[in-house]
């Protein structure tokens, strides 16, 4: 294959990728999803829409940072970037996202803000996103496994419900710290870190984890993920000399409900270490 041919098909994949990806889907998933929350009465019920909005929130970050990727490369290298491993893909947003970089400046000011650089309140709005991809990269570092504790045997379970973190002054009354209205709380397997036993320092451990946080603010978050996702699309399209007729999203960030759920807490607990459980097991069947 000749590179003219070769340079015409990659144009041609990556062009259908993006004429392709379908981001309205996301949209009235999240957004049927908020309807259907609004309705139920039920705690299970609800509990199942907590645990399916958070699924998706992952997904769709996945996208986001995936592409990100892929269309910070040349276009022969686009196709095998979107294949980034899971582990690769973390390093990325370790180094690029979780704090603000010049390659996330970059991103947000030629794939988010490319077309409405002259929109009156661009500079209000990029702070604020500035602001908001940090979160939802560590979002994601936090909580990734999560998709991999449902798939491989159902390690995980979600309630809607309130939970809070407290502290007990000098007078020994409680003082609200934060509080939420969800919780999630999945296993998953790490190297373990801080082991009293040194022999067991870095060895396979189950840890137990649960993150917690208000129903609107993921509904928000999950809002501002697919606003940059068709505002990537749309721009990516451009490059490609595409004009499609979608409009630009934006995302009001001083909604009032929004603002006030923010923040959350997580904690990460070791249970015990696989390769001891392994080891006594085998102790007790000789």
């Amino acid at each position: 294959m000749s590179q003219q041919i070769l340079d015409k098909e990659l144009h041609k994949f990556k062009l259908d990728h993006y004429n392709n990806m379908d981001i309205d889907y996301w949209f009235k998933k999240v957004n049927g999803l908020h309807n259907k929350f609004e309705r139920l009465k039920d705690p299970k019920k609800q509990s199942r829409i907590v645990f399916e909005l958070y699924s998706i929130y992952l997904q769709i970050l996945e996208v986001l940072f995936i592409n990100a990727y892929a269309l910070s490369l040349k276009t022969n290298r686009f196709p095998s970037a979107l294949f980034i491993d899971s582990k690769n893909l973390q390093k990325f947003i370790r180094d690029n996202f979780l704090k603000t970089t010049r390659f996330s400046s970059w991103f947000l000011t030629n794939y988010i803000f490319a077309i409405q650089k002259e929109s009156p309140d661009y500079k209000k709005r990029y702070e604020e996103y500035t602001s908001l991809i940090c979160a939802v990269a560590k979002d994601y570092l936090d909580n990734y496994q999560l998709l991999n504790a449902y798939k491989h045997g159902c390690r995980v379970s979600a309630k809607h419900g309130k939970n809070y973190v407290s502290l007990v002054d000098k007078n020994n009354e409680n003082q609200l710290l934060v509080e939420a209205d969800c919780q999630i709380t999945y296993f998953s397997k790490e190297p373990l870190k801080n082991a009293n036993d040194p022999t067991l320092e870095g060895a396979p451990a189950v840890y137990k984890r649960t993150v917690s946080f208000k129903i609107q603010r993921l509904f928000g978050d999950c809002a501002f993920v697919i606003t940059l996702l068709q505002n990537l699309r749309l721009t990516a399209l451009h490059t490609l000399g595409v004009k499609p007729r979608e409009k630009i999203l934006t995302i009001s960030l001083i909604q009032k409900e929004w603002k006030n759920s923010h923040g959350g807490f997580s904690f990460k607990q070791p249970l015990f270490s696989i390769g001891l459980a392994n080891k006594q097991k085998g102790m007790a069947k000789k």
